[in-house]
């Protein structure tokens, strides 16, 4: 029986993206190591054909056979899309240069992957017009001469907004490679999709390519794709507009975005009339959040992936009047990313289990499309999906920790829920003896736990011994907007309270052992663990990884400046005096920690700049309180580096032994 290692976690190969061809006879899709060699990393193009499952395959137990890779070497290739016709697929490579992507096409007859574009700007999105006959994509502005005589002279000082790379749109004839602008002013274009009949592009842009001015909002476009007449603007959503798709009259363009037009909130599906018409939310008031917005070619109807607690769950939506009817496909276990062939009746999805890695399974649902009033007919059979990938062979055998659905009251009543996850052999919550418990909670905040595949960290935590709850606060995804709405000015409260309150019910539960507690999390995880010591000293150990220390250094250093300022509640210049993100900043009940303390953070963080971590660090060591920082030379907001995570894993479980035991 293999051991659950660092090695076997950080090497794992994770599935992504899978796209349907539109006959609906392969599936392609990228699949890519957990972790990186160096800072830019590789990946691959996959494909596998449908067939149908004979016998069904449980979860867990892949197939694989006829499943091969497109692209091969020490790059990246990624973002795969069909042609129309199915004869090609287009993607995006840094094989030219490592960490600038270019468009690439290869047949499907054979030959060599043919690049589409080149240059020192490479290709951030695409999209296939229908009758494949040119390509939209999106790419920065090109360095120039000045730029060059800049960088070798040294004469290069940076004035705010002077210099930005904004994203272009482009047009290319993928045969002839013949390329051209569309001049939408200065914006920085952010998302991009064709219209049914392939005579228009519609294009979602911020003013600037800071991702703060794209939280504000997005500008919607639609463009001319023959270069006649000039860019239409559309108007203005107030908040993030992404995954543009147009309705199949084409008189509609619709998106995913805040529920509310602004943050927090929970996401919804968004909808714009483009002759007169103002965005309406057609998903308001949902005790679920959208995750993915898709339409099969010939439907008229939508498919959106709605979260629901723990759980993930596929439903049709009339564009015209926003109802959603079942999805006529159960399936157990987690399911992302559902792709369809052009007639809706070949579906691809990523499914995976508390036992079961993440795999792509396909097959012919029977679904059919939804033509004008058509209803579709109910599959008669549920499970007729088979697995095409068998990317987590390494894993079979491996044995787990118990994984389940928990729930529990917050102290004002509002039900929390969350997995639990203990070590193998123990029975988990209905007997079995106290456990020493790690309360290990997500980032976000607007993100979640899912009864899915959590070998980071709660299978690698519960292999050393520890119990660990996964809590999914308020704030989170998976139960609408207000519950995700909850947080702005208001972190560290009563989502705190919530997380307590699911250790004292594993505590009355019998579960947890109320003297070796600990605490844990990334991100907004790590702010909530740097929060918790120093409102309690019941953890007996906690690991802070990228989490903040201060909100009003948030507001100047981070990559997204409102968004900080809108948990922290208000910003450093609104006067002198108690400033309300100085009584939600952790830095401030410094004095108050009792409780050792593991720093983790990447040195070129932009989301939580390192000073979050270096200055809780700094704070701890003054004080006397038992502190180890870790800082992670080139390290994003997530640490990538293979040694770097296997550092990780193995300071974590070290770290939690010295303290719990």
């Amino acid at each position: 029986m293999p051991e659950l290692t660092a090695e076997l976690i950080v090497d794992r190969i994770i599935p992504s993206d899978p796209q349907v061809s539109p006959d609906g006879r392969f599936v392609i899709w990228t699949a890519e190591p957990a972790s990186r060699r160096d800072e830019h990393g590789t990946s691959e193009v996959w494909l596998a054909p449908v067939a149908p499952p004979s016998p069904p395959l449980p979860l867990g137990e892949g197939r694989g056979e006829g499943a091969r890779p497109l692209t091969a070497g020490p790059w990246r290739s990624f973002h795969p899309r069909w042609a129309p016709d199915g004869g090609a697929v287009y993607f995006l490579s840094d094989r030219a240069e490592p960490g600038t992507a270019q468009l690439y096409r290869l047949l499907m007859s054979g030959g060599e992957a043919r690049p589409l574009t080149a240059g020192k700007a490479g290709v951030e999105t695409f999209a296939v017009s229908p009758a494949g006959t040119r390509v939209a994509f999106a790419r920065p502005d090109d360095t120039g001469a000045e730029d060059e005589r800049r960088k070798s002279e040294r004469d290069d000082a940076e004035v705010w907004g002077e210099r930005w790379r904004r994203c272009r749109l482009w047009l290319l004839d993928p045969d002839t490679l013949r390329g051209e602008p569309i001049d939408l002013g200065e914006t920085h274009v952010a998302g991009l999709a064709w219209s049914p009949d392939g005579r228009w592009v519609a294009a979602a842009t911020w003013p600037t390519p800071q991702i703060n001015d794209g939280w504000h909002g997005a500008d919607l476009w639609l463009a001319p794709a023959d270069g006649v007449g000039a860019p239409r603007h559309l108007g203005r959503h107030p908040a993030m507009a992404r995954t543009l798709c147009f309705a199949r009259s084409g008189h509609d363009l619709l998106f995913l975005g805040p529920e509310a037009g602004c943050e927090p909130s929970s996401d919804g599906v968004w909808s714009l009339a483009l002759v007169g018409g103002t965005a309406r939310c057609l998903t308001t008031g949902l005790p679920a959040c959208v995750q993915s917005l898709t339409r099969p070619e010939q439907a008229t109807r939508f498919v959106v992936e709605l979260a629901e607690g723990v759980t993930t769950r596929l439903a049709w939506l009339d564009p015209a009047s926003g109802r959603l009817d079942p999805f006529p496909l159960a399936l157990d276990g987690l399911i992302a990313a559902p792709s369809f062939s052009a007639d809706g009746r070949t579906l691809a999805l990523i499914r995976s289990a508390a036992h079961a890695p993440p795999e792509i399974w396909a097959g012919v649902g029977g679904q059919g499309p939804d033509v004008g009033a058509v209803s579709l007919d109910p599959t008669p059979d549920p499970q007729p999906l088979a697995p095409l990938s068998d990317h987590g062979a390494p894993f079979r055998g491996v044995e787990w920790g118990q994984q389940a659905v928990v729930t529990w009251a917050a102290p004002d009543g509002w039900t929390i829920d969350g997995l639990l996850v203990t070590p193998p052999g123990h029975p988990g919550d209905s007997g079995g003896g106290r456990l020493p418990l790690i309360c290990y909670v997500h980032g976000g905040p607007y993100g979640r736990w899912a009864d899915g595949f959590n070998v980071t960290w709660a299978q690698w935590l519960a292999a050393h011994g520890w119990a660990v709850l996964m809590p999914n606060p308020r704030g989170g995804r998976g139960h609408g907007h207000r519950f995700a709405a909850t947080v702005a000015g208001e972190v560290g409260m009563a989502d705190y309270h919530g997380v307590m309150a699911g250790v004292d019910a594993l505590i009355e539960r019998g579960v947890a052992d109320p003297d070796r507690l600990g605490i844990g999390g990334w991100s907004q995880g790590g702010f909530m663990t740097a929060w918790a010591v120093g409102q309690t000293d019941r953890f007996k150990a906690g690991v802070m990884g990228a989490g903040v220390s201060d909100w009003g250094m948030m507001v100047a250093e981070s990559d997204m400046t409102d968004f900080e300022l809108m948990l922290g509640g208000d910003a450093p210049w609104d006067g002198p005096g108690a400033r309300r993100h100085d009584h939600l900043s952790p830095i401030s009940y410094a004095r108050h920690v009792r409780t050792p303390l593991l720093i983790l953070h990447g040195e070129k963080d932009e989301r939580v700049p390192v000073s979050q971590g270096r200055l809780m660090g700094l704070a701890l060591r003054r004080l006397g309180v038992p502190v180890e920082e870790v800082i992670y030379p080139r390290e994003p907001h997530g640490i990538r580096e293979r040694n770097h995570q296997l550092d990780l894993h193995r300071r974590i479980v070290a770290w939690y032994r010295r303290w719990l035991g």
